[in-house]
């Protein structure tokens, strides 16, 4: 495949030739659209070349999505490992055009912070496993974007990044209950 004429072309392509094109369609459709309280206003983590085509996602999930889903402006989402309802978010801006859903949160602080952020939506205080009842949950530090069900990968990431291991236990649910 890597010999094919598709692969050269591919080799010569940036992501700036496959994102342009988006660029107009959403900031069109971010024009159309405004925050009424200045309260629910968030700083987006990623800027792209207009500060009105902006993402609260870690690597801008939300506008792919945003384009794959045609910009709806009602829907449901089911956010597991929700983290945070505006840092590394992919639900943040569904959530400001009124969407609602569920956000499914194993650590205290995160399920606390969309509790207090996000009242229409169903927030839960679990873990996603095979089986319902307990599961460890191991947290890197005080980073909960580093938190993981799997023993192996929360030691294995600690020594690379230099940090300790938090274990604790907490409720597990297979997703086919939520």
């Amino acid at each position: 495949l890597w010999k094919s004429p598709v692969s050269h072309s591919l080799a010569r392509m940036s992501v700036r030739d496959f994102i342009p094109p988006v660029l107009p369609r959403i900031a069109r459709s971010l024009r159309r659209r405004s925050v009424e309280n200045d309260a629910d206003r968030a700083t987006p983590m990623t800027t792209y070349a207009s500060p009105l085509i902006s993402s609260f996602s870690q690597h801008g999930e939300d506008l792919w999505l945003d384009l794959l889903l045609g910009e709806r402006d009602k829907g449901f989402y089911l956010d597991v490992g929700a983290n945070h309802p505006r840092f590394n978010s992919n639900t943040r801006r569904f959530y400001l055009r009124g969407w609602s859903g569920i956000n499914i949160e194993p650590t205290r602080q995160g399920y606390e912070l969309f509790l207090q952020e996000r009242p229409r939506d169903i927030n839960l205080y679990a873990a996603v496993a095979a089986e319902n009842g307990q599961t460890t949950l191991y947290s890197l530090s005080n980073d909960t974007t580093l938190s993981t069900l799997d023993r192996g990968t929360a030691y294995q990431m600690a020594r690379y990044l230099g940090l300790k291991v938090r274990e604790g236990k907490v409720t597990s649910m297979p997703l086919t209950k939520v």
